[in-house]
């Protein structure tokens, strides 16, 4: 199974406590996993937003994540990783 978290590369360093707590990660995934999210990010219309306001917040519902097949399977991997209770 591929390593989809944000944090993989992350070292103790890599955190600072002030003037708040915060990480600073430079190229947090690896190439290849990068330029394949890049590559299949999915569109507005895949994700049935409205695209015609501008400089207007997309909100995407994370409950329709799994039933959304349009959404590339890397996609629908990566962010139900970054909101499951492993990630956490």
């Amino acid at each position: 199974m591929v390593n989809l978290s944000i944090l993989q590369r992350a070292t103790k360093a890599d955190v600072k406590s002030e003037p708040f707590p915060h990480l600073i990660l430079s190229n947090a995934l690896p190439d290849d996993l990068y330029a394949e999210l890049a590559n299949r990010f999915p569109s507005p219309e895949v994700l049935g937003i409205e695209k015609a306001e501008n400089n207007s917040h997309w909100n995407y519902n994370g409950r329709k994540i799994r039933k959304n097949k349009a959404l590339s399977k890397i996609w629908r991997d990566f962010i139900i990783y970054h909101s499951s209770q492993a990630f956490f």
